[in-house]
């Protein structure tokens, strides 16, 4: 697959203060790609980097083989999306979404020939002739994503674009999004603090901290195998604790829990290293059991509808959170009962990686 962008040690300072440090980048036509991190993690910054709306300090921005480093935004062919909508509340929704046909001088009957197959595509061709105040949010962000379809443009960025969106219209946009995506196969860089988001929609995603790449993997291998603590942290409810290393793949929890095999596991023996254990992962049984386990005590039971989180307390100190599915037929787990925890070795995800430099 060819390649759509490519970012060679791109950088972004204001004066002394590094917005993004030295950062490469690639991404395939047809990929989602996801840059997740939290405020001011530099992931805006690398966007408005790749429209053009902010020129870097160094390094060199290539879209299908072209050096675009020094091309304005108005000449880089990208279409853009945004949280606030920024529709001209003056025009009509078929006016608006003709806008980037217009200012490139299109003729007539194809401007409305691609409005209206724009507006088909985001399943809102009835609504041509209204102006924006006079359609809902969620109706508004999707004439946004149809006028920056509309002029076939070779890659889309998204700047949180349902940000400001109840969470079912939320779920209902990302659906949409995620299928547009894979009917038109078109490529997509797409920003978001939320979690859920990213999982839901990429091929990849780029986990960004303090201006830099933490991680870039696909979902499940960034859910499942984070490589560092941020990263473990930051995407979903994660267990990381400190463990003793016995030997090559064996550790030791307290007194009575040890594990051997547990894959990926570097450190040298005596080492005390992090390692990670995701909720759902955790078998809890009430009271106590004879071999290889961890005692706790349950501190608090949090009901979650499909789900009860369990946050128990384990002798040595640690504390745990269990995921369990919510049965009605469940005894009921309080406040003070006594269990016992345990988990596979494959469960277990050292954290031995660092952040790129």
């Amino acid at each position: 697959m060819a390649e759509m962008v490519r970012l060679d040690g791109i950088t972004k300072a204001y004066g002394e203060t590094v917005a993004l440090h030295p950062t490469d980048l690639s991404i395939r036509e047809g990929e989602f790609v996801t840059l997740l991190g939290p405020s001011g993690s530099g992931k805006t910054t690398l966007l408005n980097l790749i429209a053009g709306s902010t020129a870097p300090s160094a390094g060199e921005i290539w879209l299908k083989g072209r050096d675009v480093t020094q091309v304005p935004a108005n000449r880089r062919e990208l279409g853009m999306v945004f949280q606030n909508y920024a529709l001209f509340p003056h025009m009509t929704v078929a006016q608006n979404v003709a806008f980037p046909l217009t200012l490139r001088r299109r003729p007539r009957a194809e401007i409305r020939r691609e409005v209206m197959r724009a507006l088909e595509l985001v399943h809102l061709p009835h609504v041509a002739k209204r102006k924006p105040r006079e359609l809902s949010g969620g109706q508004q962000q999707r004439i946004a994503i149809a006028r920056s379809l509309v002029y076939n443009p070779s890659l889309i960025l998204m700047d949180e674009p349902l940000g400001a969106l109840d969470r079912k219209l939320r779920e209902a946009l990302q659906f949409e999004i995620k299928k547009l995506h894979e009917e038109l196969r078109m490529t997509v860089l797409y920003v978001t603090h939320d979690q859920e988001e990213a999982l839901t929609m990429s091929n990849r995603i780029c986990l960004m901290n303090e201006g830099r790449m933490e991680q870039v993997a696909p979902p499940q291998e960034m859910y499942f195998r984070p490589a560092t603590e941020f990263a473990a942290g930051f995407l979903g409810v994660s267990n990381i604790i400190r463990v003793a290393v016995e030997g090559r793949g064996a550790i030791r929890v307290g007194e009575r829990f040890a594990l051997s095999g547990v894959p990926g596991l570097t450190a040298a023996p005596g080492e005390v290293v992090p390692v990670m254990i995701r909720p759902e992962a955790i078998r809890l049984a009430a009271g106590s059991a004879a071999e290889n386990v961890l005692e706790a005590e349950v501190e608090d039971v949090v009901f979650l509808g499909g789900v009860t989180n369990l946050v128990v307390r384990t002798g040595q100190g640690e504390r745990f959170t269990v995921r369990q599915l919510t049965r009605r037929s469940d005894a009921g787990w309080q406040g003070g009962m006594p269990v016992s925890l345990s988990f596979d070795a494959s469960d277990v995800v050292p954290l031995n990686g660092a952040a790129p430099q």
